[in-house]
């Protein structure tokens, strides 16, 4: 009974092992699902900005486009 414990619990192991380490990292690019490329430009006022800074806090990038009706109405 024991060594049959023992062995579940070795197997539970690998298998959930296996599924961590089978993930890979997600890519930098634009599509959905990928990581945000780093943003290192002025702000307005002039103070360097650097995505990096962000780096393990929440953060939301809202770009405005001015390819859409209500958007070229606003500007």
């Amino acid at each position: 009974m024991r060594n049959k414990l023992l062995l579940i619990t070795i197997l539970a192991g690998i298998v959930f092992l296996s599924f961590i380490n089978g993930s890979p990292e997600p890519r930098v690019g634009t599509d959905v699902g990928n990581k945000v490329p780093d943003i290192n430009r002025p702000l307005i006022n002039g103070v360097p900005f650097h995505s990096d800074s962000l780096r393990g806090k929440m953060v939301l990038y809202d770009f405005w486009a001015s390819y859409d009706a209500p958007s070229r109405l606003e500007s």
